[in-house]
């Protein structure tokens, strides 16, 4: 059920906003120019719809209050402001709600005017405020600019992350998300309703200054600053008084927003408040291109009824694909331009399901946002509030979601909007939430809140594309770990991952020497059975299924065992632990900005070798700090010559040259040919990858040619002592044991179709008894 969005750009004093053509920006006057002050703007957005209702009486609800709210009773006498206005036409319509909104207004009264002309005050002064630092001496992980523009987040900046590694700037993870002149704060007060009976008031909180209580409170554990707004209606009367107490603790990454709503209304009344929600996470392009997603954590009370367990299968969408999938469904006239799909990569009401967290996330950073938990609760699912509980999640794109080219690319940003709420007279109703902007890090998700809250959901470590069903998430976790367990001993990244990959191999090497003893094999017997192979095909050309008769029966005849062509089987089934390693290696935030050996190369000057284990490994760099993108791809590239690509060149091909068996026909030549001549295009396409990954290939190309040489070796002992092709009693009853009593009966049965006798039907069951 879809419920609409209500329009962003609607009531604004004269005095502080002017209106653009229908669909274009309205950007409050006096603003500070590009970027300083963001205003809320009137491009499509929306929310989904629901029929629950926060019922307020003095404080209810599950988190403490914010703020104590102004005690003073309504009072009349400011100079009225103006008007809130309706929607102009060319805005985006609302659809019809399918559920009703509030009960009936009350009758006239000398206080019929009460809702006329409804505002949010304009705050006398514009003060911002800087809670946390990032001073490395300070107790503090991060550093948030608020705005007095619907008391939103301006910047935030992280203390101990750099935009690049020479450590020169804060790695800014939350900023306005901006397309254009279309803005959006994110955690920003968006707009308040008032649900009149049949009559939507939509009083806009994004683009006024909110008033700021005193000065920001400052202590050992914590900063903290308080933002208010008052809703008046044109007589000066004040309806209603929103506070917002936000707050950053000591050593950790979240900011907590104590939020209240307090009633002065002489009669009851029902809101529904909006607030931006996570913003855009900044764009960090690779070789693979970008790798920004949403993603979603929630309960599953079908499997789970306990709630012990925060799942996010199934959620994570593409930065790209949330666009061009709402985008088409308002094409399709499945929802209207100003309401949300209930499809991005959330869906509200899904039968057992609860979410508990909305993410934005990049490849080593995310932003969450979610409810506070309960500190007093051991268990899970008594410690955690569904965010759904009090929210419903949207999705607003800020700009053109399909822009033409030259146009700025749009922006995101996640909605909350809260289920109806019923206030009475006095009522001060919480609804706290928190918002974490960090690192994507085992060590972080480990602690409380994000623990309780199984934020480690977002160590999601996948590539996507086809090879995404195999990438075990499991195997890529406990990869992880082994890697950090490397480092915690030898305390080099780049020496961790060399160890990490050779133990590897040297686990896998029982599996691998197997399978090259058996391709091997098959090589030799069936290169030895050419002549006869070709006399048959010769013989049979115009009878392919009399050809296949023949040659197993030569097969059975030499002793050739046709499960020998499975030899390459056991590389497949190794295939998972590579892609889960080379996941793994692309989104450890621990390689980032993490030089390889010790960082010897930087001591030799100022050598930009290997000094960044999450970009290209730059052996000679042409232009120290510039680069450029490259086309088609939108790599962004280093003027710089890369020496690992090269090395692993020559390896691939040495490696592909001692694996690949003697060829038997020309066209088998020719293949091999064509392998080799495609060995020397990997340094153009690993040439813009990160150094960690190509360290990674490196060492497993010298691993592998390693482990080719010690098989050759042992292929070769086993030819002079007379003992490769010697029969292996296998287990009975084993895979192998079943599998070639399978070949065996198959065998028989065609021997017995050619002499012309009736098929058994035992032999078709190995081991098998004949009914009688």
């Amino acid at each position: 059920m879809l419920l609409a969005i209500l329009p962003a750009a609607l009531a604004l004093p004269p005095s502080s906003h002017a209106a653009d053509a229908p669909g274009t920006t309205l950007v409050a006057e006096g603003l500070p120019a590009d970027g300083d002050t963001p205003v809320s703007s009137p491009d499509d957005s929306g929310i989904n719809g629901g029929s629950g209702g926060v019922t307020g009486s003095g404080g209810a609800g599950d988190n403490d209050p914010a703020a104590s709210a102004d005690e003073s009773p309504p009072f009349e006498g400011d100079a009225p402001g103006p008007a809130a206005e309706e929607p102009t036409e060319g805005e985006a319509a609302v659809p019809a709600r399918t559920t009703p909104p509030a009960a009936p207004a009350s009758e006239e009264a000398p206080g019929s005017q009460l809702l006329e002309g409804l505002r949010a005050r304009q705050a006398a002064e514009q003060q911002t405020a800087t809670l946390g630092s990032v001073d490395p001496t300070s107790a503090f992980l991060m550093q948030a600019d608020i705005s007095m523009w619907g008391a939103g987040v301006q910047r935030i900046m992280l203390t101990e992350h750099h935009k690049t590694v020479r450590r020169t700037e804060n790695y800014v993870i939350q900023a306005p998300v901006r397309s254009g002149d279309a803005w959006g704060l994110p955690m920003a007060a968006r707009q308040l309703t008032i649900l009149d009976g049949e009559r939507e008031i939509h009083v806009p909180l994004g683009a006024v200054a909110w008033q700021r209580e005193g000065d920001v409170v400052r202590t050992e554990s914590a900063d903290s600053v308080t933002y208010s707004v008052i809703i008046e209606n044109q007589r000066g009367q004040r309806l209603l008084k929103i506070t917002r107490r936000i707050e950053l603790r000591a050593g950790a990454y979240h900011l907590d927003f104590h939020q209240t709503l307090e009633s002065f209304s002489p009669r009851p009344i029902r809101v529904e408040f909006i607030l931006h929600g996570v913003g855009d996470v900044p764009e960090e392009r690779s070789y693979l291109g970008e790798k920004r997603d949403f993603a979603a954590g929630f309960f599953d009370t079908r499997d789970d009824p306990a709630r012990r367990h925060v799942y996010s299968k199934g959620t994570w969408m593409p930065r790209g694909r949330v666009i061009s999938d709402r985008q088409d469904m308002i094409d399709q006239r499945i929802l209207e331009p100003g309401s949300l799909s209930a499809r991005p990569f959330w869906q509200s009401g899904q039968e057992g399901r609860h979410l508990i967290w909305a993410a934005a996330t990049n490849r080593y950073f995310a932003a969450v946002a979610a409810l506070p938990i309960r500190e007093n609760e051991t268990e899970r699912g008594r410690a955690v509030t569904p965010l759904d509980d009090r929210f419903l999640l949207g999705i607003r794109v800020v700009g053109s979601a399909r822009p033409l080219p030259g146009e700025p690319e749009p922006g995101v940003l996640t909605v909350l909007r809260s289920r109806p709420i019923d206030l009475n007279q006095g009522d001060t109703v919480p609804l706290d939430v928190m918002f974490y902007t960090g690192p994507r890090k085992h060590g972080v998700f480990r602690e409380s809140p994000y623990r309780v809250l199984g934020l480690d959901e977002l160590l999601h470590y996948d590539l996507g594309g086809p090879c995404s069903f195999c990438t075990f998430q499991w195997l890529a976790h406990a990869l992880i770990w082994f890697l950090r367990s490397i480092h915690s001993v030898l305390f080099d990244w780049g020496l961790a991952i060399i160890v990490l990959v050779l133990a590897v191999r040297l686990i896998l090497h029982p599996l691998t020497k197997k399978s090259q003893i058996s391709m091997t094999k098959m090589s030799k017997q069936m290169q030895a059975l050419q002549p006869e192979i070709k006399k048959l095909k010769e013989k049979y050309k115009d009878d392919p299924k009399q050809l296949q008769q023949e040659q197993m029966k030569l097969f059975r005849e030499k002793g050739v065992n046709p499960l020998n062509m499975l030899g390459c089987l056991p590389l497949f089934l190794q295939m998972p632990i590579w892609l889960a390693l080379y996941s793994m290696l692309f989104f450890a935030i621990e390689l980032r900005h993490q030089p390889a050996f010790y960082g010897v190369f930087q001591m030799l000057g100022d050598w930009r070798f290997l000094a960044d284990l999450s970009e290209p490994d730059q052996f000679i760099n042409f232009r120290p700090g510039e680069s450029f993108r490259l086309p088609f791809i939108g790599v962004q590239m280093a003027y710089a010559f890369n020496i690992l690509p090269i090395l692993m060149a020559v390896f691939f091909f040495y490696q592909q040259k001692l694996m690949t068996p003697p060829a038997m026909t020309p066209e088998q030549a020719q293949q091999q040919k064509i392998m080799r001549i495609m060995m020397l295009f990997f340094p153009i396409f690993l040439w813009p990858a990160p150094a960690g990954l190509n360290l990674y290939i490196l060492a497993s190309s010298i691993g592998g040619t390693i482990d080719s040489l010690i098989v050759r070796r042992t292929v070769k002992r086993m030819e002079e002592a007379g003992t490769l092709f010697a029969k292996k009693e296998r287990k009975s009853g084993g895979f192998m044991d079943r599998m070639t009593k399978a070949v065996q009966a198959q065998q028989e049965e065609l021997a017995k179709r050619q002499a012309g006798a009736k098929p058994d039907k035992r032999s078709q069951r190995p081991g098998g008894k004949r009914k009688r």
